[in-house]
């Protein structure tokens, strides 16, 4: 079966428990995560923004020239008393977008944006946003935007950027993914180690070893995460001989792990009944080019150390099973 990990909701105190103290200042610093859910580039401006006597949560602009941006969020469910804020600040900035970004919109409230929209035309864009944590397996919260009101015609044009976006992202991607492992294997040719196949625009590669479904594998996983691993293929090896080498090597865990000097993950996928032995690192391909090549340098260095302590236990285990079958034959 597959492996799967659990997803739950985080309350959103949990991660900011004062609105104006905690998540305003947040969503200040990272209005491009906002902007991405809206398809709209956002810029800051000013954070508590004043209007008369009143204060904006969030002034932005549109980079694209067209106009002032007003935000006001809240930590509750939508109310009058905003939707009263909102429009005053919106008249006030003369704003080109207008975003109401909650944990929870009233229906009504969402359908005034809506009437909003269909009334004021294209000078003037009110969007209903709302805003979620969520987390997977314990892991650190992770902030989710849903745009519940928009524009007329608005989802087309997001989807359509979206695509683009995605295309522009996959080709650069795949273009950082081949430089990277391109790089990498030259340094690793000076050591004899080959890449295996020719495909380098993936999130992972692979470099031979001498035994038969046994590969060094190296690859940036979700997360920003970077793993060095020894995989062993049951499809190459046979289900039975891939479970023995794995219970060998996982009796000799404590010398293996003494000896390369750090603890390293286990894993079976019963599925497929391959096995895995991984070392990780922080990394993403995105990265800048000095953290890239320290990376590199990482990968290079488990891998070798890789080599050196696994390659002569399966020669062992392989010496080992060879006199047993020899064994046998005599009798």
């Amino acid at each position: 079966m597959v492996d799967l990990g659990v997803i739950e909701r985080v309350d959103l105190r949990e991660v900011w428990p004062h609105e104006a103290q905690d998540f305003t200042p947040w969503l200040a610093e990272n209005l491009d995560k906002l902007g991405e859910a809206l398809g709209l580039e956002l810029e800051l401006q000013s954070a508590e923004a004043a209007v008369g006597p009143f204060s904006l949560d969030v002034l932005a602009r549109d980079a694209n020239g067209n106009g002032p941006v007003v935000i006001e969020n809240q930590l509750c469910p939508t109310d009058h008393t905003h939707l009263g804020q909102l429009l005053t600040y919106a008249a006030g900035y003369d704003a080109y977008a207008v975003i109401w970004l909650t944990r929870e919109f009233r229906e009504e409230h969402r359908q005034v944006l809506d009437w909003l929209n269909h009334r004021t035309g294209e000078g003037t864009q009110f969007f209903g946003v709302v805003v979620e944590a969520w987390r997977i397996d314990g892991s650190r919260p992770a902030p989710h935007f849903k745009l519940v009101a928009m524009p007329n015609g608005w989802q087309k044009r997001l989807s359509a950027v979206e695509g683009q976006a995605r295309a522009r992202n996959n080709s650069e991607q795949e273009r950082r993914y081949e430089a990277y492992w391109r790089a990498l294997g030259e340094m690793m040719t000076e050591h004899n180690h080959v890449i295996g196949g020719d495909e380098m625009t993936s999130s992972w590669i692979w470099f031979e070893s001498e035994f038969e479904g046994v590969t060094w594998n190296t690859s940036f996983q979700s997360r920003g995460r970077a793993f060095v691993e020894l995989y062993l293929w049951a499809i190459d090896m046979g289900r039975e001989w891939a479970d023995q080498v794995f219970q060998r090597l996982e009796a000799r865990k404590e010398d293996i792990e003494s000896e390369l000097g750090y603890q390293l993950r286990w894993e079976s996928f019963s599925r497929r009944r391959d096995y895995r032995i991984s070392a990780e690192h922080p990394g993403h391909i995105s990265d800048d080019e000095e953290t890239l090549t320290e990376l590199r340098e990482w990968m290079r260095d488990q891998l070798l150390a890789f080599d050196g302590v696994f390659a002569p236990i399966i020669q062992e285990i392989v010496d080992m099973d060879a006199q047993e079958s020899d064994a046998e034959n005599e009798y």
